[in-house]
């Protein structure tokens, strides 16, 4: 017998909450989950999908950037262009472009660790990766998958044409189970009393 084909739904969301189909799917999904919730993004703020995990009876993961990821593609930029400096020779560029990136490091782990404070209380962990976490999914009760453009901020959520697609499918969430082990694997586990709140 044939296995059955995958369940999806696609979902999109506009700028001014005129359009909230990613919102209210995750939301609805978070309210019904039975076991765990696991989701992901470069930053984590307090949209009200967000802020409705604080009601979750289940576990609920956030795998993120470790104080080393930098702001993504800002990060990517300036490495680049130090390294290209200092392949050329121009070590004072490289050495510039060097000190930018270390102080929008410095700026990202404080905002980062001030988000992940704010996040954590309960049987919430946030996973603190060491490599530079850019995928935005939510996994639910180990059987669905959303994989999407939003990361969970505020911004993302009501300024910011998002989209994304929301599946059931067991080789997809094999294969997700097996993507976040790997990064809880590569990532240092933050929890509520580990936070300094001063």
């Amino acid at each position: 017998s044939r296995a059955p084909r995958a369940l999806c739904r696609f979902a999109a969301q506009k700028p001014g909450r005129r359009q909230t189909g990613i919102s209210d799917l995750l939301t609805s999904l978070s309210a019904h989950a039975r076991s765990r919730i696991v989701f992901s993004g470069v930053k984590l703020g307090n949209p009200p999908v967000v802020a409705a995990l604080k009601d979750s009876k289940v576990p609920v993961e956030f795998i993120g950037n470790g104080w080393d990821g930098g702001n993504g593609e800002l990060t990517m930029v300036l490495d680049e262009l130090a390294e290209k400096s200092e392949a050329r020779g121009w070590l004072r560029v490289g050495n510039a472009f060097q000190k930018i990136r270390l102080a929008d490091q410095r700026s990202q782990a404080r905002q980062r660790y001030a988000s992940y404070a704010d996040f954590l209380s309960g049987s919430r962990v946030v996973w603190a990766s060491f490599n530079f976490v850019h995928y935005k999914a939510w996994q639910f009760d180990h059987e669905g998958l959303w994989l999407g453009s939003a990361n969970p901020t505020e911004d993302a959520f009501s300024g910011f044409y998002e989209s994304g697609i929301y599946c059931l499918d067991a080789k997809l969430a094999e294969a997700a189970d097996a993507t976040i082990a790997l990064d809880m694997a590569n990532s240092i586990p933050i929890r509520s009393e580990n936070v300094d709140r001063r």
